[in-house]
């Protein structure tokens, strides 16, 4: 993906990313920090499906076009199980989006909360045939298993602080040729020092 520094990026999201303290808040704070301006449309209770029956994406009408465009739902939709509807409305929002570089990060883990920790793996799948898997972060590996809020789903401070600092860096890393050189370094210095 390209670098963030100088882009223009809107995240639209649910309440895991309405508000400073929200692991889609810190990303967004760490993607400025990063150089890009960012602006997040999140609100609580946001499906993907809802946000389209109810707007139609109208917010998106007043916002300068972006360079990229982080789309954070598929929480809300879990329980709708109504897996065609969400995949047209995630594909609508894209299509909204156009023509920014168009990124979908999915649910985290939900370890706490058993309906939608049955669940998630089939939205997961469904937001990654969405955006392709060039496109698109699955999140539940860098879900922090602590500091989350009584019902499972929301992050206390320091757990959403962590969790978004891990999405920032998985954004900004995703696609990038530096990465990859990165990881070659890397092994090949330690295939030298364990070898000579």
């Amino acid at each position: 993906m390209p670098k963030v520094a100088g882009k223009r990026i809107i995240l639209i999201g649910d309440s895991l990313s309405a508000g400073s303290q929200t692991p889609g808040g810190v990303m967004a704070q760490a993607l400025r920090d990063a150089g890009a301006q960012v602006t997040v449309l999140a609100q609580n209770g946001r499906s993907a499906y809802g946000y389209m029956a109810s707007s139609g994406g109208s917010e998106l009408s007043g916002e300068a076009p972006p360079d990229l465009a982080i789309i954070m739902l598929g929480t809300n939709d879990i329980d709708l199980n109504n897996d065609s509807a969400t995949a047209a409305a995630l594909r609508q929002i894209a299509d909204l989006l156009a023509p920014a570089d168009v990124w979908g990060i999915g649910p985290p883990s939900f370890p706490g909360n058993s309906n939608y920790a049955q669940n998630v793996g089939r939205m997961v799948e469904l937001e990654r045939a969405v955006y392709g898997s060039d496109r698109f972060i699955d999140a539940r590996a860098m879900t922090p298993q602590t500091g989350r809020s009584p019902d499972g789903i929301h992050f206390g401070a320091g757990a959403a602080s962590e969790f978004g600092a891990s999405l920032a860096s998985a954004f900004q890393a995703r696609g990038s040729p530096w990465a990859a050189v990165a990881v070659a370094v890397a092994l090949g210095l330690a295939a030298y020092l364990a070898f000579g």
